[in-house]
């Protein structure tokens, strides 16, 4: 589904209310979009979570108006939306690496680089430049058994390393059973409350199973309903950081082109037993849950 018209609005809305109470389901309601799923958009596309970008977007402000007129530093800052001068101030220097009363000093506002306003343009003619056709593939429910580790998406690091779940994974696959062979799934579970304020999610290195019988320590089982999936493929050495890009890609990019609106809180990568990381040759694919109306 092309979200650049939902993005267009809920720009144009942050920018008419800078200066007024902004929240993340204000925010979404003037898209209709779910505040998981447009949280996911926005922070892929502008590369800045939904409130992240509204105070960055106020703090320029904020800069803007002191450089340009006469007003009081607490007056500006009352404006947009910051409870005290110590506050505002404090938010100031760490974003910009001075306090108001040094930034009105400066010779250019610009010096300071803040945060201008996304342009949707600049991002649909991006766009209109680099189309994919993604395949679109249904697949029955998945059992699902693996090794969870947490992710923390603000900082692109890692709470704990998936690869350290991957070596488990493969050191305890004599102890699962039923397992479905030669199949692997990098599983991302998504929090129901995941947005500014949590962007830490489980990734469970897992293999497929025909049924449930016993679950091996230290190990979770979920399952994965039946749904359609918009599916990228991707052939190179792959690490952490380059899963990290990948996925920023499909969400602020390719997800873009395509008629489906996302669901579901999960989406995952799969391989099979001739994968290896290290081979630029090695070939996995990504599946993203969507909703295919017929």
């Amino acid at each position: 589904m092309d979200y650049t018209h939902e993005l267009d609005i809920a720009i144009s809305y942050i920018e008419d209310n800078l200066k007024n109470k902004l929240s993340l389901q204000m925010i979404s309601d003037q898209v209709n979009i779910s505040q998981y799923h447009f949280h996911r958009i926005f922070k892929a596309v502008v590369d800045e979570t939904i409130m992240g970008y509204v105070r960055k977007r106020r703090l320029t402000s904020a800069m803007e108006e002191l450089k340009t007129t006469n007003l009081r530093v607490i007056d500006i800052a009352i404006d947009h939306m910051f409870d005290s001068n110590e506050s505002f101030t404090r938010a100031f220097k760490l974003y910009f690496g001075v306090t108001p009363s040094e930034a009105r000093k400066t010779t250019s506002y610009r010096q300071l680089k803040g945060c201008y306003r996304f342009s949707v343009k600049v991002l649909k003619d991006t766009l209109e430049e680099d189309r994919t056709n993604p395949e679109i593939v249904r697949l029955p429910a998945l059992k699902m058994i693996g090794f969870p580790c947490q992710v923390n998406l603000p900082i692109d690091r890692n709470v704990e390393n998936p690869e350290d779940s991957w070596e488990l994974l493969e050191k305890s696959l004599d102890k699962i059973s039923n397992i479905i062979p030669n199949k692997y799934y990098g599983v991302n579970l998504y929090p129901k409350n995941f947005g500014p304020v949590n962007d830490v999610f489980h990734h469970v290195a897992s293999v497929s199973v025909e049924k449930y019988d016993s679950i091996p320590q230290d190990m979770i089982a979920f399952e994965l309903p039946a749904n359609d999936y918009v599916v990228y493929n991707y052939s190179g050495v792959v690490d952490s950081n380059t899963m990290t890009q990948m996925f920023m890609n499909i969400y602020g990019k390719w997800i873009l082109n395509t008629p489906y609106p996302l669901a579901g809180e999960y989406d995952f990568s799969f391989t099979d037993h001739t994968y290896d990381p290290d081979d630029p040759k090695s070939y996995l694919s990504i599946y993203i849950p969507v909703k295919v109306t017929e």
